[in-house]
């Protein structure tokens, strides 16, 4: 079985005009919605096999701050420059090319292509139908798929399940 856990950077600040997009800092919210997702990974003890986070700033400290509460000492993680402004087919081909040593993976990153990926993937699952919850990802939300398969090229089934969506506001601190 192979697992992937999507995940939006938390709420990011707009406040000085002079930095670029890519290095917008995190709001307090944003840190405060960190620590309550970090708290759920932990209590979960969600540690993904591989970590492909986007180079903007706002990505980064997130991933840092959610695994605050978590020793990801065998965890592969890769920051990638060209996830950030990323398509669909980059984010699909990252997935499908991934090494079938790893059982599961997590993709930090941006919307829209967050939720159309997530609604890609389970498009041919029974939860599919009449799901509101996954138009726009909010910020520091997390969607949890499965797919009962051992090669991640399997995923072009597009039929994954989709297990959980935490949202950090529906989390105790």
């Amino acid at each position: 079985m192979k697992r992937i856990y999507l995940v939006r950077h938390a709420k990011s600040s707009w406040d000085n005009v002079s930095l670029t997009d890519k290095e917008r800092p995190l709001l307090n919210r944003g840190l405060h919605d960190c620590k309550r997702l970090s708290n759920y990974l932990s209590h979960y003890n969600i540690c993904p096999d591989i970590i492909f986070s986007s180079s903007a700033r706002r990505c980064i400290h997130t991933l840092e701050l959610i695994f605050s509460n978590i020793d990801p000492e065998n965890t592969i993680v890769n920051i990638e420059n060209n996830l950030y402004g990323a398509e669909l087919p980059l984010l699909l081909n990252l997935i499908l090319y991934t090494s079938d040593a790893y059982q599961s993976l997590m993709i930090v990153n941006h919307e829209p292509v967050l939720s159309q990926l997530t609604n890609l993937l389970i498009r041919n699952s029974e939860i599919a139908i009449n799901n509101d919850l996954l138009n726009k990802f909010c910020t520091c939300g997390m969607a949890i798929l499965e797919h009962d398969s051992n090669n991640w090229r399997d995923m072009n089934s597009f039929d994954l399940q989709l297990v959980d969506f935490i949202k950090p506001s529906n989390l105790e601190i």
